[in-house]
């Protein structure tokens, strides 16, 4: 027996430590020894102890002749060797003992418990691809999944929902109620579950709340395309254009042509409600994104990097819009029916009034890669390596000012209960307060600046602001966190610099009082030909019939811009003709132009307004677009003045009510 003990000594050591001087005590030695003997021989795992402890039994006076030896390290090898082997008793199958009947009983459970091939095999297929996953257990992943993520949320609420509301209130007879419904019960869903997945969420496993929350931006992407699957094909009207005027023509008028023959005679009122439980769901799926998100990427990585790696995140999230209008644009010249009629049965172009687009690919787009990106994002740890390294830094920070109280140091319990205190406990936080109140303004802004910025670019200037917005956001996004990283600005140098960039951004906002001359249009800032009268309605035009519909026509002959070609009394439309960047139309035989009784050149128009030459349109470009630089580039700054302004544990929480305020003060 003392040969077995020696020969276990030597082998274990490899993968199991040995606890050194467990009983240094020699005069209790005995006590100890019978009390841990009685627990050795209750171990089912531990054949090798049960053989000594029946041993002793028979007489066999182990202990004693261990003693008189002065071989105490055997003895206590074979204890220390009990308690590391309940942790991993699975080791034990390593040893082969040759007592007859131990060799005897360990053979038959060896046989007994082997596993089959087949599970062998998925064993091994599971830790090949757990080693596979653990190298992309890092922040960098974690960064470009919540980038794919976050550009596919925003590119479905704020790109290809706005553009699709046209579409889908002629496809499903919406009225105006319903399609603003539609927009806005997004930010009724967020606001309903927001606080509760912060509160829950921020002690869960973050990672797989964002992949949850995913998995149901995914279905409402779904949900929302289910009424073009389940609806008939959309039936034409081939008609003529409305813009133009035929004069004693019944088909001339707007009002006349858009028949009911126009509307789809299979919609169905309860499509309308299909298309609101898809976006209840983006609204549920996307509360987790700008909360757990941020704080997930926060605190996995180190603080001087935080910045950066959240500029990043929130540049994706302002180029998800553009990519929805100019994706969603480019489908909407596609026929809606393309996956249950043929091409030859289509008679009519995008142009047509009766034009049905291809509105639902984007969502099932946006449905795909909401799904594609929550499987990985269910994979991630809870807390990575350097996690609580990150979380003791900051928290020092936060202590130093946070606003001094007792209560500002409360963690979360898990309960809803305590959710009123939390919250009552951050808007005590002054600092946290202003923050709030920054993004709240800012917010009222930038959504007055996104309903009429269009409007003031189109008509001042006669170009569209995207082509400005979209690079200075991204761009001032990522510069931000750089700036922090760069500078290693700590809370309150941060605070500072976001309070300088918005006093720029304020002082700047006077460059919207530089303009270029009104647009010369007939009726109102120029008569008709061969008229006094002001209005767009006039002898020329008073029997087509014209809608109200705005779409400009210039004379080029004159510079005079018509308010549509139906206004300027045009009867037919003529080739297209190359412009410098897209294809105009040109309308013929208007009747209201100078050159409409010589039946010349002059009596035609072309699409759109005329372009005048402006000189300080250029100036107005460049502040405005050094003004959408600064608020921007000042996004960072605050955010990670909230970050750090509160508590570790209250960071989730703070995000999530600052969204509450933005959303329901800022619209």
């Amino acid at each position: 027996l003392r040969i077995k003990l020696k020969f276990r000594k030597t082998k274990l050591p490899k993968e199991l430590p040995v606890q050194k001087n467990r009983f240094d005590d020699k005069k209790n030695l005995k006590t100890k020894s019978h009390t841990v003997n009685e627990q050795l021989a209750s171990s089912p795992d531990l054949m090798m102890v049960n053989e000594i402890y029946r041993l002793k039994k028979t007489g066999f006076n182990m202990f004693d002749s261990i003693q008189n030896k002065a071989s105490n390290k055997a003895y206590l090898f074979v204890l220390d060797f009990h308690f590391v082997m309940e942790e991993k008793s699975s080791a034990v199958n390593n040893f082969n003992f040759t007592s007859p009947k131990y060799h005897h009983h360990h053979q038959d459970s060896s046989s007994a418990n082997q596993p089959a091939a087949g599970s062998r095999s998925f064993e091994n297929f599971k830790r090949c691809i757990y080693k596979l996953l653990r190298k992309f257990q890092n922040a960098k992943f974690l960064l470009i999944i919540l980038c794919i993520s976050a550009t596919s949320q925003s590119m479905a609420i704020n790109g290809l929902v706005p553009n699709s509301i046209t579409t889908l209130e002629s496809r499903f007879q919406l009225n105006s109620s319903q399609s603003g419904l539609f927009s806005s019960v997004y930010d009724i869903a967020v606001l309903v579950v927001l606080l509760p997945v912060c509160h829950f969420g921020d002690k869960g496993h973050k990672g797989k709340w964002l992949s949850m929350g995913m998995f149901v931006m995914a279905f409402g992407s779904l949900i929302c395309t289910l009424p073009h699957f389940i609806s008939e094909p959309y039936e034409y009207t081939e008609g003529e254009q409305f813009e133009i005027c035929r004069k004693n023509d019944s088909t001339t008028s707007l009002f006349n042509v858009k028949s009911d023959e126009i509307l789809n005679k299979n919609a169905q009122p309860y499509f309308f409600y299909i298309l609101l439980l898809g976006q209840v769901l983006h609204g549920i799926g996307a509360a987790p994104l700008y909360t757990l998100g941020v704080a997930y990427l926060d605190e996995n990585v180190s603080q001087k990097m935080s910045p950066v790696y959240l500029g990043i995140y929130f540049a994706f999230a302002t180029l998800g819009p553009a990519l929805g209008f100019i994706i969603g644009g480019m489908l909407l010249n596609v026929n809606g029916d393309i996956d249950k009629i043929t091409l030859d049965q289509i008679s009519i172009k995008p142009d047509h009034p009766s034009w049905y687009g291809a509105w639902w690919i984007g969502f099932l787009i946006t449905g795909m890669l909401s799904f594609l990106v929550s499987f990985p994002l269910s994979l991630f740890d809870k807390e990575f390596n350097d996690a609580q390294k990150h979380k003791n830094t900051r928290v020092n920070e936060a202590n130093q000012h946070s606003i001094g109280s007792a209560a500002a140091t409360l963690h979360f319990t898990g309960q809803i209960k305590d959710l009123p205190k939390l919250c009552l406990v951050l808007l005590k936080n002054f600092t946290y307060l202003l923050l709030v109140l920054r993004d709240v303004i800012n917010s009222f802004l930038m959504n007055a600046f996104i309903t009429f910025m269009p409007k003031i670019f189109q008509n001042a200037f006669s170009i569209t602001a995207g082509s400005i917005v979209v690079p200075v956001g991204v761009f001032g996004n990522i510069l931000g966190g750089y700036v922090i990283k760069w500078r290693k600005l700590r809370c309150r140098q941060t605070i500072l610099l976001c309070t300088i960039l918005e006093g720029i951004g304020t002082v700047l906002t006077f460059s919207f009082l530089i303009k270029c001359y009104r647009i010369n249009l007939a009726g109102i800032d120029s008569a008709y030909n061969q008229s006094s009268l002001h209005g767009i309605l006039q002898m020329c035009n008073e029997e087509c019939g014209c809608s109200n519909i705005y779409n400009p026509v210039c004379d080029e002959a004159l510079g005079v811009t018509y308010f549509s070609a139906c206004y300027a009394g045009c009867q037919y439309e003529g080739k297209a003709e190359n412009a410098s960047f897209s294809e105009r139309k040109i309308w013929q035989s208007c009747s209201c132009t100078v050159g409409y009784e010589n039946n010349t050149a002059a009596s035609s128009v072309v699409q759109g307004a005329c372009l005048q030459s402006c000189t300080v349109m250029y100036l107005f470009f460049v502040c405005f677009a050094f003004q959408i630089f600064v608020i921007f580039l000042s996004a960072m700054p605050s955010q990670q003045s909230m970050l750090r302004c509160v508590t570790f544990e209250q960071r989730t929480l703070a995000l999530g009510l600052d969204y509450i305020f933005v959303r329901a003060l800022g619209l």
